[in-house]
């Protein structure tokens, strides 16, 4: 082994153990975002072990309070070889969350491609972690911990930008439960609002993980259903939102039964811009509700001169 080696060799253990001694998490990742390595600090701020983490992807550390467009936009930001930088909440073995000032920086190889990302963690302080709390609420829904409509106009309006740049098509939903004010009225707003978290949770389930959920408020949803193939999909992923309100919930011993009224706008046979795409969605979703409520309606198939100011019935 010639002397210029051993230098290396040495070079690169004293690195190792510098990142050891940090108090920040490290971590490497290979270009599609699989664990090689992880420092100490990382084990002490998540609670997994090295060896557990190694060969996983950074997916386990996602807490569901970011979504798709949050990460949408930390990987375009990385895989165009710029290093990325922000305020994540991630989660620990044990399910609870913690919050984090994240640097992700990209390697690359001697022939200028990309080949690995590290990243810096630095887990911030209980008084820190209040003031990001206070900022993720401005664009969040505390209850069921959705984007709210705030964050949700900012994801509609980029991917309107992103599906003219891409010529590529999206639906908008407009949600809005089914006889879910008896249920309140019934069982009281604690029944009421685990209903609401138990709802938000099946539609996570039903949908991919590139669509958006929000909720505007009370009993009201919105989804943008990204990356369509063709027109028309939209409708199915609106079905299978539908399907997954059908079973009766069981929440304190009470069986509750709800459903959903849909409206579907498409982009851009309905329109390209982000407040007529919704009021498209939602004048579809009172023609769903006025036929009787659990089930969906394209606003292509409204007549052609429908009065969004005619009557909407609520139930």
């Amino acid at each position: 082994m010639s002397h210029d080696t051993l230098l290396a060799s040495d070079t690169v253990g004293l690195l190792v153990k510098a990142m050891e001694a940090l108090t920040c998490g490290i971590l490497i990742t290979d270009h599609n975002g699989i664990i090689c390595w992880s420092n100490a600090g990382l084990s002490r701020m998540t609670g997994y072990s090295a060896e557990e983490l190694h060969g996983q992807s950074t997916a386990i550390f996602h807490s569901g309070m970011q979504d798709a467009v949050f990460y949408h936009d930390l990987w375009s930001t990385i895989l165009a070889g710029d290093t990325w930088r922000g305020t994540v909440a991630n989660r620990r073995k044990d399910g609870s969350s913690y919050y984090a000032d994240e640097l992700i920086m990209p390697i690359f190889e001697a022939s200028g491609g990309l080949s690995h990302f590290v990243a810096l963690q630095l887990d911030l302080a209980p008084a820190g972690e209040i003031e990001v709390e206070q900022r993720w609420l401005a664009y969040h829904d505390s209850l069921t911990r959705l984007p709210n409509r705030a964050r949700f106009m900012e994801c509609l309006r980029q991917s309107i930008a992103d599906g003219i740049e891409r010529n590529s098509l999206f639906s908008v939903m407009f949600l809005d439960l089914d006889r879910f004010k008896p249920v309140n009225d019934r069982y009281g707003h604690h029944i009421g609002d685990l209903l609401l978290q138990a709802i938000a949770n099946r539609m996570r389930a039903a949908l991919r993980r590139t669509d958006i959920i929000a909720r505007l408020g009370g009993d009201e949803f919105t989804v943008i259903a990204r990356n369509l193939r063709e027109p028309g999909q939209g409708r199915v992923l609106a079905q299978k939102i539908i399907d997954s309100l059908i079973r009766p919930f069981r929440l304190e011993h009470h069986l509750i039964e709800v459903g959903v009224s849909v409206g579907v706008a498409e982009f851009p046979a309905d329109g390209c811009d982000g407040e007529g795409l919704l009021e498209c969605a939602d004048m579809a979703m009172y023609s769903a509700k006025a036929a009787g409520g659990s089930r969906l309606c394209l606003y292509r198939d409204l007549p052609p001169k429908h009065d969004s100011n005619t009557f909407r019935p609520r139930t």
